[in-house]
């Protein structure tokens, strides 16, 4: 009981014997300090970030035909525009808009080659250029998927596929 009173006798002193920059000094501190936990709060509370468009992977092998097919989905409450998934940094697909709950299925060959240098990287000129031919303009059918990216303009998530 007796330490209880000593800390609000020192809390009052703060405030009787001290100027008025004083008290404007502690009233900045103490706002600045409820500022700081209710951010740190705010954050902790946030759904997960990794996930910000709230998108769902699958990838599967059809075996009666032998093909493999991705399924891309929109789990969040809002349609994604401008959407662009990008397969192992390479093969692109394009779509204007997926809605919300939306499923897309997709084989390797909706996806379309983008990044090709005719030269090695590191090399200072093009007189020795790549050696190997450019790959097909879509996805080959037997295209093993690593990293997936899908970007809109709701937002962007990089999926790193085992």
């Amino acid at each position: 009981m007796q330490s209880g009173q000593n800390v609000i006798e020192t809390i009052g002193g703060f405030f009787s014997g001290g100027s008025r920059y004083q008290t404007e000094k502690i009233a900045v501190v103490v706002v600045y300090v409820l500022i700081v936990v209710a951010t740190v709060i705010w954050v902790g509370m946030s759904p997960d970030s990794e996930n910000e468009l709230g998108a769902g992977y699958g990838f599967e092998i059809l075996e009666p035909l032998n093909q493999q097919i991705f399924f891309l989905e929109n789990k969040s409450d809002e349609d994604w525009n401008n959407v662009r998934v990008v397969l192992n940094r390479n093969y692109l697909y394009k779509v204007e808009t997926i809605e919300a709950g939306a499923r897309r299925v997709l084989r390797p060959d909706d996806f379309t080659y983008y990044y090709w240098v005719p030269r090695p990287w590191g090399r200072d000129s093009w007189e020795t250029l790549e050696t190997d031919a450019k790959p097909d303009s879509t996805g080959p059918m037997d295209l093993k998927p690593k990293l997936l990216e899908v970007r809109a303009n709701e937002g962007r998530i990089n999926i790193e596929i085992p």
